[in-house]
């Protein structure tokens, strides 16, 4: 496996630390943590985009603009698939380094690894998870914000949740929320991972717009009182100094991040995001 436990033991360290911060500010019951996959991210990024992906006929990934995915059914080990199979370093590395850490609280039973290759328009459909206890968002290769629109889980759906968990994924596609303003917004860093469960999964939609870039609102920017539209519940455990360094790298291409005095106006890139699932169980 290409993650040393060198890197695993320095991850999990991170991670209980980090884990011990409040949730984020205007999105429920959900937590960031900002680079626990910083140290080897761009390993990571590379393993992943050098996964097998299927091609999608059906479903939200066939939407212009929408990521390449692959999935994988994970055994209760963390280590193989529901096919008794070896899971790809990639995957399993990421699950034990969240799981031994306790952000994830049990193994995940699903991993979708997306890849989105079109940087000028990629997006995702705005949707709901479906029915799991705790999903886990781990961002690689570039930076990207994640929007949330507030739609509450109805008593019925409610009900066919505790009917049917056992035998279909509950995902609900909600793409009219396009058309309403957001409700909150999380910047997702290279290396990062966002926490989600509880009403952030049940009450919250999430998606990302179609667009070739993102803005980002500094705190101190927000403070001074920017009526920018670049503001993230979760701005505040952003790692400015990072993402201004990003900006600053030199290259063949001009820097990928422009500041400006009340915004930092990021151009996308091509990124991975790896989203885990942990098992819904219905409470005694």
């Amino acid at each position: 496996m290409e993650i040393q436990d060198s890197q695993s033991q320095s991850g999990t360290v991170e991670i209980r630390r980090k884990c011990e911060r409040p949730h984020i500010d205007g999105l429920p019951s959900a937590s960031y943590l900002s680079d626990v996959f910083a140290s080897d991210g761009d390993s990571l990024f590379r393993q992943a985009t050098q996964l097998y992906f299927p091609r999608r006929n059906r479903g939200i990934t066939r939407v212009a603009g929408a990521p390449h995915v692959a999935l994988f059914s994970v055994a209760a080990c963390g280590t193989l698939d529901g096919d008794g199979e070896p899971l790809p370093p990639v995957i399993a590395g990421i699950i034990r380094r969240l799981v031994d850490s306790g952000a994830l609280r049990k193994v995940p039973t699903q991993v979708s690894v997306n890849h989105y290759t079109e940087p000028s328009c990629y997006c995702m459909v705005p949707h709901k998870d479906g029915y799991a206890d705790q999903t886990a968002v781990v961002s690689l290769g570039s930076d990207a914000s994640l929007e949330f629109w507030r739609v509450p889980m109805t008593a019925e759906e409610r009900l066919a949740r505790e009917m049917m968990h056992e035998s279909t994924s509950g995902t609900s596609v909600h793409d009219d929320c396009l058309r309403r303003p957001r409700d909150a917004a999380v910047w997702l860093e290279p290396g990062s991972a966002l926490l989600l469960e509880r009403e952030s999964l049940d009450d919250y939609v999430h998606g990302l717009q179609s667009s070739d870039r993102d803005v980002f609102v500094p705190p101190e920017a927000v403070a001074r009182g920017s009526t920018g539209t670049g503001r993230h519940a979760n701005a505040n455990l952003v790692r400015l100094d990072a993402l201004w360094q990003r900006a600053a790298v030199a290259g063949p291409r001009p820097a990928e991040i422009v500041g400006f005095d009340e915004q930092i106006e990021v151009r996308r890139l091509p990124r991975v995001s790896i989203v885990l699932w942990t098992k819904w169980v219905k409470a005694d």
